[in-house]
């Protein structure tokens, strides 16, 4: 997972999963892709309508990420975690989840991520604009742009 950011726009975004062989790539302004071809978001309409990432890591308590997973099953919802932030938020500007969720992630996991979604047509939170978020890492959430709201609802990240 590589990104070039320059005075604080990520610019370029690249994740490259080696067992499938594919390359997500990103320009801002010219659009999100696989392998060459182009990506987007989920168009899911609510949280229950899909499969949401969700990372986790030791850096918090349980109690950051517990109550955003009741809530998303309570609301029909399912869940997906396979260890990586970086390739799960691929994942989701591809449209294949309809989301990614973690409470708290360092910059150079989900900095490519942020850039995809956004250029797949999601939304994601303002990650740079978290105190400290380059040096401390911050809660990250994205999702595609019907869930966006609802995410951000349940999760208390504003924007």
């Amino acid at each position: 997972s590589l990104a070039l950011v320059v005075k604080g726009q990520i610019e370029l975004a690249l994740i490259y999963q080696p067992c499938g062989n594919e390359l997500f790539t990103a320009k801002r302004g010219e659009g999100a892709f696989v392998n060459g071809e182009p990506i987007k978001a989920s168009d899911a309409k609510t949280v229950g309508d899909g499969l949401m990432g969700v990372g986790m890591s030791h850096r918090t308590s349980s109690d950051a990420i517990t109550p955003f997973i009741t809530d998303l099953l309570d609301r029909k919802g399912a869940f997906i975690r396979n260890g990586s932030g970086a390739l799960m938020m691929a994942y989701a500007a591809a449209g294949r989840l309809i989301g990614y969720f973690e409470p708290h992630i360092n910059p150079w996991d989900c900095m490519a991520g942020i850039l995809l979604m956004t250029e797949a047509g999601g939304w994601a939170n303002d990650y740079l604009g978290a105190p400290d978020a380059l040096e401390k890492g911050a809660p990250i959430l994205t999702g595609g742009p019907n869930v966006a709201a609802e995410l951000r609802s349940m999760t208390g990240i504003a924007k």
